[in-house]
């Protein structure tokens, strides 16, 4: 790795203690022993990706989505099936070399103790199959690297502690802005966004959602705060003309967001209201290949999903296999340019000026005055 203060090429013994040979400098992350392979440098890179050079800030999850991504990747049928073989012939070459160096006094102590040895045998091959069968779902639903308690712990605060100061662009605890009921004002307000992730709310929050957008940030269910509920009665006394934005995990939950949401918020029938998804859906990750995860799913959310009929019969075998990806797998550039694209009119739209008389037009460009001497 490379000294995140000289610059310098440091081998493994070169850097012994967390500390660079060359300028004794002491750097935070060594990549030999960090569960993400992480170095300064590398974290740093990370940082500046995903707040596009400083102008965006981000969450812990985004952070580490972004840190884990490279290690979810999986190894093909091909490598798994040759490493498999590999092991069966290490396993047989020992097992034929054992046989001939000491196949009398092996096979001879077998038969002698053939009554000892089978029962013995029994457990152990049952003790085997107890664990294959425990460690099923962990096999086919493995979670991610590292959890976000793990990687504050192992990641971020090692990181602040060598450099005292945060990563560029980073959202911590302290940075976290709060909703106010005056923002957007009622003029500005031009609809709301949904998200169920607290965590995104306060990114796109501290993004300048409202400002830019005109946008209300609720959560998907109470309880609520005085902010939301300011916001959560302006939409009811204007059910046509303010739409709900919807953003959520490509997951069975996530999908069935839109189907529930308005009931959840307290906001009427649900065919009042316009409400425009914007993901994600299993089909934006299939076909842009974002980071996918693993978990069992639901079968009762998936059997509503199936009857709500509003997902391609790829994306609910997709979801079915236990695929998932959070939102938080986007960068918040990325999200807000998601909804950028949803042009919405302001609740309050700025009054046409009256056309002026013909007098004044007149006078305005100057067919009722006199030239001036």
């Amino acid at each position: 790795m490379k000294c995140p203060h000289c610059a310098t090429e440091l081998r493994y013994r070169d850097r012994s203690g967390k500390r660079c040979n060359s300028c004794q400098h002491r750097f935070a992350l060594e990549p030999r022993t960090n569960r993400l392979k992480l170095h300064d440098l590398r974290l740093r890179d990370l940082a500046q990706k995903l707040s596009s050079g400083g102008q965006y800030y981000y969450s812990v999850d985004q952070l580490r989505y972004a840190a884990g991504r490279k290690l979810l990747q999986p190894a093909s049928a091909l490598a798994k099936a040759g490493g498999c073989v590999f092991q069966f012939f290490v396993f047989g070459f020992i097992l034929t070399i054992g046989s001939f160096v000491f196949g009398d006094l092996l096979f001879a102590t077998l038969w002698a103790n053939a009554l000892l040895l089978l029962p013995l045998l029994m457990l152990f091959l049952g003790a085997i199959m107890i664990v294959w069968v425990l460690t099923a779902d962990r096999r086919r639903y493995p979670p991610f690297p590292i959890t976000a308690e793990q990687f504050s712990r192992e990641v971020l605060k090692p990181y602040h502690e060598t450099y005292d100061e945060p990563l560029p662009g980073f959202l911590g605890g302290q940075k976290r802005p709060q909703l106010r009921p005056d923002l957007p004002a009622p003029s500005d307000l031009r609809g709301a966004l949904v998200c169920p992730d607290a965590a995104i709310r306060a990114c796109l929050l501290a993004n300048d959602l409202p400002g830019r957008f005109g946008l209300a940030l609720l959560p998907a269910a109470g309880p609520f705060d005085v902010a939301a509920q300011t916001h959560l009665e302006a939409l009811r006394q204007h059910p046509q003309q303010l739409p709900l934005l919807l953003l959520h995990d490509a997951s069975p939950a996530g999908c069935l967001l839109a189907t529930h949401v308005v009931n959840h918020l307290g906001l009427g029938a649900a065919g009042e209201r316009r409400v425009i998804d914007l993901g994600l859906r299993p089909r934006t990750v299939i076909k842009h290949k974002l980071m996918t995860l693993k978990a069992k799913p639901d079968a009762t959310l998936l059997q509503q999903l199936q009857q709500a009929g509003k997902l391609a019969p790829e994306e609910l075998a997709w979801l079915a296999a236990g695929n998932y990806t959070p939102i938080a797998a986007l960068a918040p550039a990325r999200l807000m340019a998601i909804i950028e694209r949803v042009r919405l009119r302001p609740l309050a739209a700025p009054e046409p000026e009256p056309e002026p008389e013909p007098e004044q037009l007149a006078r305005a460009i100057g067919f009722m005055s006199w030239p001036q001497g």
